[in-house]
């Protein structure tokens, strides 16, 4: 073989091996934009598929807090209750409660939950949902409406129960209604000193679900009148369709207005109001009414 093919075949190896590296780099690089691209693309489905919210504690006591979530991590797997971490929240502060990640959409949003809340920590730890008393209770919306959205834990009083949880949620983007004022009188024209109050069959604020609430008792003096004040609503759904009950004791009976709730009201204490939407600007007069052997009672009629 001559020098001049011996140049010329080695010159060939050369160029080929270039070549073969230059192809071999192109797939590299790629193969490394695809693989950035798939990687971005998970990141992003991810991120949509996270169902971890924050929640705050707006009460004046620590509270341990933990989610049962109804839920399906995996798409042959079946549904079941789980729990989430046990977390410690402290007076005007808040955390991350993090649920598992569920990257199928249909399954996510399908996903619904509810607080257990307890001042106990060792509760908390024991506490399953099966068994979970309905103090320690607050559901949920579905778990994926919670995303960027607060939280908020807070107490008050409610009868004899003492100070109850209740749920509020801070929206990052409010839903913007016109709130409207539901307030009406009670005027007293029984010759009798009475404590008032209101119990509303409502869903307040955010709540799934639908409750009664209690308003302050006040003491309304005979051929008086006063007003009961009610929260503004502005989701107009959930206004027109709160129903009122009027709470009505006697002067020596204040312990037990205090300490009442709807659910063990006896029937002489109890008037049913109907629609608060349709009573409201308007007057409840309380009224004396003979009626044979049963002697007197209380009725009333809206003006």
């Amino acid at each position: 073989m001559s020098r001049y093919n011996i140049k010329f075949l080695f010159l060939t190896l050369l160029i080929s091996m270039f070549l073969g590296c230059v192809r071999q780099s192109y797939r590299t690089k790629r193969f490394s934009v695809e693989q950035e691209k798939q990687k971005t693309k998970y990141v992003q489905e991810n991120k949509h598929s996270e169902l971890a919210f924050v929640v705050k504690n707006i009460s004046n006591k620590t509270l341990y807090v933990t989610c049962f979530s109804y839920i399906k991590k995996k798409m042959l797997e079946h549904w079941r209750w789980d729990k989430s971490e046990i977390y410690k929240i402290e007076p005007n502060e808040d955390t991350m409660i993090n649920i598992d990640t569920i990257t199928i959409k249909y399954d996510r949003e399908s996903i619904y939950g509810s607080l257990a809340i307890f001042e106990d920590e060792e509760e908390a730890t024991n506490s399953t949902y099966e068994l979970l008393k309905e103090q320690n209770r607050i559901d949920l919306p579905r778990l994926y409406k919670l995303k960027n959205n607060i939280v908020q834990i807070g107490t008050e009083k409610y009868g004899f129960h003492g100070d109850i949880f209740y749920l509020d949620i801070d929206r990052e983007k409010p839903i913007v209604s016109k709130a409207i004022s539901l307030n009406f009188d009670v005027e007293n024209q029984t010759s009798n000193n009475l404590y008032i109050c209101c119990f509303l069959y409502q869903r307040k604020n955010d709540m799934p679900i639908w409750q009664f609430d209690k308003t302050d008792v006040k003491l309304l003096p005979n051929n008086e009148k006063i007003t009961i004040n009610i929260n503004k609503f502005k989701n107009e759904l959930v206004r027109k369709d709160i129903i009122a009950y009027l709470g009505v004791f006697n002067e020596n009976n204040s312990e037990e207005a205090e300490k009442a709730t709807y659910e063990l009201l006896k029937p002489e204490n109890k008037f049913a109001l109907g629609e608060l939407t349709k009573i409201k600007n308007k007057t409840v007069n309380l009224e004396k009414e003979k009626y044979g052997q049963s002697g007197t009672f209380i009725d009333f009629s809206i003006k």
